[in-house]
């Protein structure tokens, strides 16, 4: 059984979906699919979707309906993906093989490189001032080396 959207075309032009259960069944020896249940329109169906899986799974040993808004809390979180793509990107470039090439002649010994990416990664996402981008780097994920770092 699978879901699938049925559409229908208006007198006047207009479209209206319908959510459907569908399962496939072999008739006349051939695979046809039929309707198990209308749902309704999809727009109306997604809050009797939901009660119907809670439902379900109260029957079911092997799915557990988890409602995300009462049952599960974050404390906190930190940003993954963003840092991931400028880091690509950051690299493509060749930007620090050229920045660790140029602050060797200034005989520079923390990781500047980094801090470099932070600023810049920091100016991308969420501008702000050097000072509250060393409080932002703290929940970025990947960055928080260049905490450490003075």
């Amino acid at each position: 059984m699978f879901l699938r959207v049925k559409s229908f075309k208006n007198k006047n032009g207009s479209k209206r979906d319908y959510l459907l259960l569908v399962a496939n069944k072999k008739i006349s020896g051939k695979v046809r699919q039929v309707t198990v249940t209308n749902f309704g329109r999809v727009g109306e169906a997604n809050t009797l979707i939901d009660e119907i899986a809670e439902k379900i799974s109260e029957y079911s040993n092997k799915v557990k309906f988890i409602n995300l808004s009462t049952e599960l809390k974050s404390i906190w979180s930190k940003e993954y993906g963003p840092v991931l793509i400028f880091k690509k990107i950051w690299e493509d470039l060749g930007l620090p093989g050229f920045l660790e090439h140029y602050l060797k002649k200034k005989k520079i010994t923390f990781k500047a490189v980094d801090i470099i990416f932070s600023l810049v990664l920091n100016r991308l996402l969420e501008p702000k001032s050097e000072l509250a981008t060393h409080e932002w780097v703290k929940n970025v994920y990947g960055l928080s080396g260049v905490v450490d770092t003075h």
